[in-house]
């Protein structure tokens, strides 16, 4: 990959995610953004090792922010960060998701997307706030180990 036709944000950050995961780099490219003419980058490091997603795990700087996804679920940082919470700085959130600190909670009514959340330290969802006919829970993390399917329920 080129880095040199990074823009600056772009390049800073990759110079940190690659000093961290020297094993993305071939799943790294450069993109040209819509109008401006700048380069930025695109990692989707597929597919997760043992889980079932609808996308891999994904990360872009474009128009200086960077946006990480995985699953159906994505989230936008900025860079450099503020915090090492997960939630602030995108360096801590990538290393939660490797982790399974954190899963994506989507709901689902029969095959049409709903919304998507964070499950953060395996605090469970509330099941019965997204219950109705037809609706299920989709929970999936990087390694596989906290997917499952729920069915929620209405009132106890």
């Amino acid at each position: 990959m080129a880095f040199e036709t990074l823009d600056p944000f772009s390049r800073h950050f990759a110079e940190s995610l690659f000093a961290v995961y020297p094993q993305w780099k071939p799943f790294a490219k450069v993109e040209k953004a819509d109008g401006s003419g700048s380069s930025y980058l695109a990692v989707e490091v597929v597919p997760a090792p043992n889980s079932d997603v609808a996308t891999g795990l994904y990360i872009l700087t474009e128009n200086d922010e960077v946006t990480i996804g995985f699953d159906s679920y994505h989230c936008h940082f900025d860079w450099p960060a503020r915090d090492t919470d997960l939630t602030v700085d995108p360096m801590a959130f990538v290393s939660a998701i490797l982790d399974e600190r954190v899963a994506v909670v989507s709901v689902w009514e029969g095959e049409k997307w709903c919304g998507s959340w964070l499950m953060i330290e395996g605090r469970e969802p509330d099941h019965d706030k997204y219950g109705g006919p037809g609706r299920r829970l989709r929970i999936r993390s990087w390694n596989g180990t906290l997917d499952r399917d729920v069915t929620p329920f209405l009132g106890s």
